[in-house]
């Protein structure tokens, strides 16, 4: 008679728990690795966010929307009023397209076009001191971004020292353009140095 082929419960068993434990040592690796893509790609978008600003300012006066009048296509009457999505939107005909400002780790789902988008599209937040000529200065960064306990997706340097990331994106850390256009990787302690130095230079 010929012995049959296959695996005992016990065996079964023992692959089933050998599979689970493989797949926990191994997620932690792909949840990481997926956390560091979607930084990136909010890096990038910062980037191309920045390369606007830039094309902005260098078709008015070397200044940033909020700095320049409304009717010269800016936000300065309601800068302050305002949420960030009009300091973008005066910037649209130089960003290709608006899904650059939902970053990958947020909740917020990009908008399609410019004429759909809503604040609710919107990752990142505007600061109104930043300057194309002040490498220092600050001018986006990620909205997780808390002053003493309150946020906002429009920001002055003021009190830096007030300043921290919230745990909604990037695990307590965010992504900072810069008046330049350069981009940075930032923690807490980073995030106010580049804010006190803006402050330093307003």
């Amino acid at each position: 008679m010929a012995r049959r082929l296959g695996f005992t419960l016990l065996e079964l068993l023992m692959v089933i728990a050998i599979i689970a434990i493989l797949a926990g040592l191994l997620l932690p690796s792909f949840t990481r690795a997926k956390a560091r893509g979607q930084r990136i790609t909010c890096l990038s978008n910062l980037r191309e966010i920045g390369i606007g600003f830039q094309m902005f300012a260098n078709d008015h006066n070397h200044q940033y929307p909020p700095l320049v009048p409304q009717r010269d296509g800016g936000t300065y009457e309601v800068a302050a009023t305002s949420d960030a999505l009009a300091h973008f939107l005066s910037i649209s005909n130089e960003i290709v397209t608006p899904k650059v400002l939902a970053c990958p780790s947020d909740s917020r789902i990009a908008a399609q076009n410019w004429k759909s988008i809503n604040k609710t599209n919107v990752s990142y937040a505007v600061f109104l001191d930043a300057s194309p000529n002040v490498s220092a200065t600050p001018l986006c960064a990620d909205r997780n971004i808390s002053m003493g306990g309150t946020g906002s997706d429009v920001l002055a340097v003021d009190n830096p020292a007030l300043a921290y990331w919230t745990s909604e994106l990037h695990s307590h850390a965010g992504n900072i353009l810069f008046g330049d256009a350069h981009v940075e990787q930032a923690d807490d302690k980073h995030l106010r140095l580049a804010m006190s130095a803006g402050f330093s230079n307003k």
